[in-house]
């Protein structure tokens, strides 16, 4: 019953997902392909009438530490470096704890941190990534709060739009961000044959994503190289 109930998964998967399981656990992920969006919302936010729990603030760099306990400590050292580098961050806190961040950066260059994709980042953008949230709170408004909170630093570094990176099996997060009024500009297809990498173009939105959207969630989409579905926007980085 068990091969069953997972060949339905199967079907019920994009294509280009299966291929990209498939790969993975033949290969040994020495042949990786994936594919993400650009996306963008061509204007400052207007939120309003926010409820639920959850103060957003600037994120310092002694927040490294109950931030990576949030994820993995092993980031800890991650966060350093985009601290270093001028990166911005802002953390979400219930009471006394850090219960989600998400980092943004201003500076026309930033290279994604698993595909190492080089984003260029126009002068009117700002590029938002590395979304979290605690599983708990990820219904209560933190997201839409975070992005009220990225409208305030936009009004102070005199940006108009907002760019970021989604993975194509992060399905949850297609949704937030399409809701939201974020548009796709760019869908690129990453493929890996053991240290060499190539990035595949397409201005809009490619003709997969309306399976993307319609992807299930499941024990089938968690695995090495896809992390499980949280508002991370598919860990945008």
């Amino acid at each position: 019953m068990d091969f069953f109930r997972r060949l339905k998964k199967i079907k019920d998967l994009p294509p280009a997902f299966v291929l990209q399981v498939l790969l993975d656990r033949m290969t040994f992920q020495f042949v990786q392909v994936r594919r993400f969006y650009l996306m963008a919302y061509s204007s400052i936010p207007d939120v309003r009438g926010l409820r639920g729990p959850g103060l957003i603030r600037n994120g310092e760099p002694t927040d490294i530490g109950a931030m990576a306990v949030l994820d993995t400590l092993e980031r800890q050292e991650i966060f350093r470096q985009r601290f270093g580098a001028g990166d911005h961050c802002a953390v979400a806190v219930a009471g006394s704890r850090i219960i989600g961040y998400e980092w943004f950066t201003s500076k026309r260059f930033h290279e994604e941190q698993r595909y190492l994709y080089p984003l260029s980042v126009p002068d009117d953008a700002i590029y938002a990534y590395d979304a979290f949230i605690l599983p708990e709170f990820r219904i209560s408004g933190v997201w839409v709060r975070f992005k009220k909170h990225l409208a305030e630093q936009m009004r102070e570094l005199g940006r108009q739009r907002i760019i970021t990176l989604i993975d194509s099996h992060n399905a949850l997060s297609l949704k937030t961000h399409v809701r939201f009024g974020f548009t796709v500009y760019k869908s690129v297809l990453f493929v890996r044959v053991g240290g060499k990498r190539f990035f595949l173009e397409r201005d809009g939105a490619s003709p997969g994503i309306r399976s993307d959207l319609r992807q299930p969630r499941g024990r089938l989409l968690r695995g090495p190289g896809f992390p499980g579905n949280g508002t991370r926007g598919g860990r945008t980085r």
